[in-house]
């Protein structure tokens, strides 16, 4: 005759909400990283760039190649 043995329940209907606390908890310390580390660097990469900046590029005289030059 065979014994047919039933497994318990893996499946926990009342979890103590461990995985909840970590996700926020996770969740907050990116959120002050981001706001202590990220957001100066980008407002300071904000104000580092003018935007009515003017650029002066002095290009060279247009030189004709002569014979002896290669």
């Amino acid at each position: 005759m065979t014994t047919i043995i039933n497994p318990s329940s893996t499946t926990d209907t009342a979890s103590s909400g461990v995985a909840l606390v970590v996700g926020i908890l996770a969740i907050v310390v990116f959120g002050a990283l981001f706001v202590l580390y990220a957001l100066p660097a980008i407002r300071a990469d904000k104000e580092a760039t003018p935007t009515n900046s003017t650029l002066k590029v002095v290009l060279p005289a247009a030189q004709t190649p002569t014979p002896e030059t290669p």
